[in-house]
């Protein structure tokens, strides 16, 4: 994966990652997307809190690639899959997996000594559809109005988030690209530009078939 990484950029690769899943094409098939180009708008913005409003009710699962680089050349990342059955979600990352499954969190990771997988189930999250308005009114208050945050380019089938002048934050950066996949709705492409990191996620697999199988906990 890496060539002798720091464990600040493990960690902080850890948290990205996390960070793509919350954050985390309309028009695009993992082969790429097309090249029309509309530029800034409000309509753009509009398109894209749509968007993620399709991505979260979809059904899908994706298996995806994650790498995170460093400004000095060091990067670290490996193999992503994410699972989403409303209101049931998992994502398994870097040995360690987190889920909301039957109106609950948990958090999974292997054991130091033995190896075992370890499950701890932590608060009740709130109802399904609570969680995406939330989600949707959060994200229009970054990309909609005269106090936003991001200005929204719609490039072919991405939408790109540039941050104003003073208002980059930590879940956005400087610039992140959002690409989805039109017949899923999943999120096929994310590049999120921090001063000193960028992280790139790429699907390589998107299925709507979803069984109970791919949303039960490890071990």
């Amino acid at each position: 994966m890496l060539a002798r990484p720091s464990t600040g950029l493990l960690s902080g690769a850890i948290v990205g990652m996390l960070v793509v899943w919350i954050a985390t094409s309309l028009g695009w098939h993992v082969g790429g997307p097309a090249a029309s180009r509309s530029g800034v708008s409000e309509d753009a913005a509009r398109v894209l809190v749509d968007e993620w409003s399709r991505f979260r009710s979809g059904t899908w699962v994706v298996d995806a690639t994650y790498r995170r680089t460093a400004s000095d050349g060091r990067s670290i990342g490996g193999a992503v899959r994410e699972v989403q059955r409303p209101p049931d979600r998992l994502r398994t990352a870097m040995g360690s997996t987190d889920a909301m499954i039957g109106g609950y969190r948990y958090a999974c990771a292997t054991a130091p000594n033995d190896r075992r997988v370890l499950c701890r189930r932590g608060e009740q999250s709130a109802p399904y559809g609570v969680q995406v308005a939330d989600e949707l009114n959060a994200l229009r208050r970054q990309v909609l109005g005269g106090n936003r945050r991001y200005d929204v380019e719609r490039t072919g089938a991405c939408f790109v988030l540039t941050a104003r002048p003073g208002a980059e934050d930590e879940q956005w950066g400087r610039r992140t690209t959002l690409c989805f996949d039109s017949r899923s709705g999943a999120v096929a492409r994310t590049k999120i530009e921090r001063a000193d990191v960028v992280d790139l996620t790429e699907a390589r697999v998107i299925s709507r078939e979803v069984t109970d199988a791919d949303l039960r906990l490890p071990g």
